[in-house]
């Protein structure tokens, strides 16, 4: 289950977020489904991210998923690099899917070591970009 924390809300809201987020995860548990937990924090909250997030999360839980965003902005700022890298280190998940467009996939690979198998998914927009082009190249003479 993924719900959305942002830097611009007020702490308590990214915090029934995160325990939505929880909750939901533990109960799929409980019925018998496996879960990759989504691992979101907002941006640049080191304290939240290490205090809520990261110490909610158990030492090598088997799957976390992330999002790394494409904006140019995030793909040179070091503390994203600090941000990322510290969740690899501090969970040591056993794998790991990535969500991110070309420049995250980029970004990414160059900039963190995951320590564990990781696997990146490609953005929706990617995706219908591909398939217009395919499309394309089949109605053209």
């Amino acid at each position: 289950p993924n719900f959305s924390q942002w830097g611009n809300r007020p702490r308590a809201v990214n915090l029934y977020e995160l325990y939505r987020s929880r909750s939901l995860g533990r109960y799929f548990q409980e019925v018998g489904l496996k879960i990759c937990v989504d691992v979101t924090w907002p941006w640049g909250d080191l304290e939240y991210q290490e205090k809520f997030v990261l110490n909610s999360l158990p030492k090598n839980i088997p799957l976390i998923s992330m999002e790394v965003q494409t904006e140019s902005e995030l793909l040179v700022d070091k503390l994203a690099i600090q941000q990322y890298q510290k969740v690899f280190d501090v969970v040591e998940p056993q794998g790991a899917i990535i969500y991110a467009g070309k420049p995250g996939r980029e970004w990414f690979e160059k900039n963190i070591v995951p320590g564990c198998p990781v696997k990146i998914i490609g953005t929706r927009n990617e995706k219908l970009g591909e398939r217009a082009k395919q499309k394309q190249a089949k109605t053209t003479i």
